[in-house]
């Protein structure tokens, strides 16, 4: 069914209507509009600032390179190094200042000029075969010549020249590098001349070492000592042909490493021997110096001496040890020998003390026996005749008495050269009692005060050894009598954790070293240390001017003596 028209009534709303979406259909698209006109205008601000940063960026980047640019033409200009730029035919495009300098002539004057012009003639040969090089090979390359623009004195330079091919792969110029290298030309000439001059120097000093070598060769030959030299790092040792020999080797044999060496040195003296070797190394003694047993490579020993000498890096550690060794069996056993021969001397010395000894006490049994009982007898009977005599002479009796005192007097002294052939008081009392005695008798006889001390005597000691030591204390009270001119002494008579020491200080005078060179030449002291050393004991005289004489003697016990 067709639609009715509106009737007039509806046609104003319907106006009204579309005018009201006409309205909003302009407001729609004016606001539309608005929007995408902001944007577009946003969008342009933003590519503007953009730009206006790439501007300046690029701006930043000329400047910056036109200051690189300055850098590098500065460098060019003022560099140490001569440049040029050359075309293919060598001809000088551009130069700085430095070549300029080195070839003699100003940069506008060397535009165009010739390269090879300016080199040496004997050198061009070497300049074309460089730039040969340079020019097919398409490589870097260097070469050394001599530049002619300065007759008397040449000036070396060091080439180095590169090519610079275009698009299409053709050289139609390149570069080189002048390097002034006279001065080490010059220095290499030097070297040559100190090189020369140092062989000759060389073949001098070897030729001398040969002849030292030589010399120390048949020193050590005349010695007859082996030679070894012990690398401590490496822990290896050169051994010379004598040290082989000694040891029973061949001189193609090697000897045994160091470790197994230590283990031939005789078990007995092995533990010194390696001590010493040690304190050696450590530096805590300066040479080594031992004598032991070493088995030979045929299991015989011998006597070796050994000296040695450490040498020490600059950090205080030992690297080597240098030494040399004799050897010495022959002397040992002469040695030993001899040591058989001096027991053999000390016995007999002893029987012949012994003997001695015995003489005295027969000598004194017979003046005591006999002599002093006849002058005993003699000074009884001069004295009865001087009180029986009736005779008013008085000379005769005074002449009597006279003989009678002498013949006291002889008695006396009989009696003591009867104690001192024999002091047979020690048969009777002990060496303490003896001694203390004697000391009495000789400070009461010469007015010297005298000190008397002992302690931790043995109760028993041997009748020798007691002889030995009273004849000592004898012998030294004679010698302060004689020669000290002391005021006091000093007599200790001390058991020893082995022994019986006697001492005797006096504060004398004292004797000079010459003096008591010559002292020890005479009877008394030579005649107190024979009698000492006879008993294996010891005996030795301490003594400086204006400060008295000390007299040590010590004789040993044996065990059962001392803890009798």
């Amino acid at each position: 069914m067709a639609k009715k028209p509106a009737g007039p009534a509806k046609a104003p709303a319907i106006r009204r209507q579309a005018e009201e979406r006409l309205r909003r259909t302009k407001r729609d698209v004016a606001a539309m509009a608005t929007k995408d006109v902001q944007q577009l205008v946003y969008e342009l601000q933003v590519h503007q600032i953009e730009l206006e940063m790439q501007n300046d960026e690029l701006r930043r980047a000329r400047v910056e390179l036109e200051a690189a640019h300055d850098r590098y033409a500065d460098l060019y200009e003022f560099s140490p190094v001569g440049h040029l730029t050359l075309d293919a035919q060598g001809h000088i495009l551009k130069a700085n200042l430095m070549a300029a300098t080195l070839l003699g002539l100003t940069r506008s004057k060397l535009s165009r000029q010739l390269l090879v012009k300016f080199i040496v003639g004997e050198d061009r040969d070497v300049f074309h075969h460089h730039v040969q090089e340079v020019l097919q090979g398409g490589t870097q390359s260097a070469c050394e010549v001599r530049l002619g623009n300065k007759p008397d004195i040449p000036c070396w330079v060091l080439l180095k020249s590169r090519a610079t091919p275009d698009e299409l792969g053709r050289v139609t110029h390149w570069q080189t590098a002048l390097l002034d290298s006279s001065v080490r030309k010059q220095a290499e000439a030097v070297l040559v001349e100190l090189n020369a001059t140092l062989e000759q120097r060389v073949k001098v000093r070897t030729a001398q070492l040969a002849e030292a070598n030589e010399r120390w060769d048949w020193v050590v030959r005349a010695t007859q000592d082996g030679v070894w030299d012990w690398d401590l790092l490496h822990d290896t040792a050169y051994f010379s042909p004598r040290w082989k020999e000694m040891h029973g080797f061949q001189e193609s044999d090697r000897p045994e490493p160091t470790k197994e060496w230590a283990t031939q040195i005789h078990p007995e003296d092995r533990p010194r021997v390696m001590d010493a070797l040690e304190r050696c190394r450590t530096g805590t003694e300066t040479h080594f110096h031992e004598e032991y047993r070493v088995q030979k490579k045929d299991g015989i020993y011998v006597w070796v001496l050994d000296r040695g000498i450490a040498i020490f890096n600059d950090e205080g550690r030992a690297v080597r040890m240098i030494g040399a060794e004799s050897d010495i069996t022959w002397r040992k056993e002469s040695e030993t020998l001899l040591h058989e021969r001096e027991a053999q001397l000390r016995d007999l010395g002893v029987r012949l003390l012994r003997a001695q000894e015995e003489e005295q006490r027969r000598i004194s049994m017979d003046l005591h026996d006999d002599v002093m009982q006849r002058m005993g007898a003699l000074t009884l009977d001069l004295y009865g005749l001087v009180s029986s005599a009736a005779s008013p002479d008085g000379d005769l009796q005074s002449q009597l008495k006279a003989c009678g005192a002498s013949a006291e007097q002889l008695t006396t002294d009989l009696q003591r050269i009867a104690h001192q052939l024999h002091p047979s008081i020690l048969e009777f009392v002990r060496l303490e009692v003896a001694a203390r005695e004697h000391v009495h008798e000789f400070a009461k006889r010469t007015g010297v005060s005298v000190e008397f001390l002992t302690r931790n005597l043995p109760k028993n000691i041997p009748l020798d050894q007691a002889t030995c030591l009273y004849r000592v204390l004898q012998e030294g009270l004679q010698n302060v009598q004689k020669h000290a001119d002391a005021t006091t002494v000093l007599v200790r008579l001390l058991g020893t954790g082995r022994g019986v020491g006697l001492c005797v200080h006096d504060d004398g005078r004292g004797i000079e070293g010459g003096d008591l060179a010559a002292r020890r030449k005479g009877l008394g002291l030579s005649s107190m240390a024979e009698r000492v050393r006879m008993l294996n004991g010891t005996f030795r005289v301490r003594t400086k001017p204006g400060d008295g004489m000390e007299i040590h003697a010590w004789v040993p016990l044996e065990a059962d003596e001392r803890d009798a």
